[in-house]
């Protein structure tokens, strides 16, 4: 499937959906208890020394090592997620276990909403200042 361009030129894909979206119906089977891929939850970020809760979105679940005969996994002991951290660079986005997040729906939605509010009004103060036909109209 791969084939290769030569040296330094990377590779590319004869079937890229066969590659990417390849959906085996035993990876969803063993997914049955997890929490949906795009669900916000709030999670440990770790960025150089510090540590913080912060919103993060789900962007794909599995089954942690050891755990697959478990006939009826619980959502935090035997899944782990790769989350994306809401407005942050996705070097940051990381897998994260049971005790590194928590599902906090109400909060979350709340917070999310504000941040949206705050980015709109952000975007008309700026687009005011900068508006470069501003005044060419007037005569």
């Amino acid at each position: 499937m791969l084939k290769s361009q030569g040296k330094g030129k990377g590779k590319i894909y004869d079937d890229i959906a066969t590659l990417k979206y390849t959906n085996d119906s035993k990876e969803d089977e063993s997914l049955k208890g997890a929490l949906k891929e795009n669900i916000f939850v709030r999670a440990i970020m770790k960025s150089g020394d510090r540590e913080d809760w912060e919103i993060a979105r789900i962007v794909k679940a599995r089954r942690i090592k050891g755990t697959e005969d478990i006939e009826k996994p619980d959502t935090k002991q035997h899944y782990e997620y790769y989350v994306h951290f809401e407005g942050e660079d996705r070097r940051l986005d990381r897998w994260v276990k049971g005790e590194e997040w928590k599902l906090d729906e109400v909060n979350i939605q709340v917070e999310l909403e504000k941040r949206k509010q705050q980015e709109e009004q952000k975007e008309k103060e700026i687009g005011w200042q900068h508006d470069v036909h501003q005044g060419l109209d007037e005569k």
